[in-house]
């Protein structure tokens, strides 16, 4: 049978059909205009990755303060939220790890670890005249340290990186309340952290 022969029962027969599928150039146009979409949306991707990964930490921090002022009228006593090196007891500067301790002082009720590339300082209230401590007596309310006066101070997570502009948040503690608030600017987190 020739080719011509061949061609005329496909035709005749509707059984051969055209090949499908896409030619080179529509391939290539199709790449080309993915590749500027992507190059428009990483960056905005990238921002909302590290926004997501603040607002988390400071979520996480938020609830082990709540759950500390809840122990502590649960327990009608003492709890302690404090930096650790160890995992058992108060001791250093780095708030990365933190842990909530019983009115005994001994038994840790919570161990959290805030991701490495969040960085979490405190203002000098809680650092100074606190001892670097968190106390909630039984009544719920927050204390600086072993005094009777009503802590008022902030915690912030900080992400060292321009994307978002607003890489911090600022955790506010007063006496019962337990906030967040999103940087007003752009946070050096190397910078002190302001009281109020």
């Amino acid at each position: 049978m020739s080719a011509g022969a061949n061609r005329r029962k496909c035709n005749s027969l509707r059984a051969c059909t055209r090949a499908g599928g896409f030619t080179l150039i529509e391939l290539l146009i199709t790449v080309a205009v993915l590749a500027v979409v992507l190059a428009i949306a990483a960056p905005s991707f990238r921002g909302m990755v590290n926004g997501n990964r603040i607002t988390a930490a400071a979520n996480e921090f938020v609830g082990l303060l709540q759950s500390a002022k809840m122990e502590s009228i649960r327990r009608n006593g003492r709890v302690t939220v404090c930096p650790s090196t160890n995992g058992t007891s108060c001791g250093g500067a780095n708030w990365r790890r933190v842990i909530v301790l019983a009115p005994d002082g001994v038994t840790v009720l919570r161990d959290q670890t805030v991701s490495a590339d969040v960085l979490v300082s405190v203002s000098g209230s809680i650092s100074g005249a606190s001892a670097n401590t968190i106390v909630f007596r039984s009544d719920g309310l927050a204390r600086e340290g072993t005094t009777r006066t009503i802590l008022t101070g902030k915690v912030r997570v900080c992400m060292d990186t321009t994307r978002p502009v607003l890489n911090a948040r600022h955790i506010s503690v007063s006496g019962a309340r337990v906030s967040v608030d999103p940087a007003l600017t752009s946070a050096s987190c190397t910078t002190t952290v302001p009281n109020a």
